[in-house]
């Protein structure tokens, strides 16, 4: 679970504006500031947010995880300051493949 805000009281725990992670895929891609790669043991690797969050996945996984994100990125980047509008159309525009990925990326577990 990734929440905004858990207050504790006397009582009850309460926890604000949470959300369930199936997959830490996600976080990964989207959440924090910063994502760092960490060699592991054998062919394994730690990838952090922030300092905050370690998920030890496969070394190549770890890659191709830091890779997308700062793919994502670049990409957000350029479109918040240069919007345009996607053509959909085209399944094999460099755009369309890509945002096809990172949705196939998404939804698998």
């Amino acid at each position: 679970m990734v929440y905004f805000k858990m207050l504790t009281g006397k009582k009850a725990t309460h926890v604000h504006d949470c959300s369930m992670l199936y997959s830490p895929i996600p976080l990964l891609i989207f959440g924090g500031n910063e994502l760092k790669p960490e060699p592991a043991c054998g062919n394994r690797m730690t990838v952090s947010v922030d300092n905050f969050v370690r998920v030890s996945v496969d070394a190549p996984l770890g890659s191709l995880l830091v890779q997308a994100r700062n793919t994502m990125d670049a990409y957000l980047h350029e479109k918040i300051t240069k919007p345009w509008v996607t053509n959909w159309s085209n399944p094999y525009a460099g755009e369309v493949k890509m945002m096809n990925t990172f949705i196939l990326l998404m939804t698998s577990q």
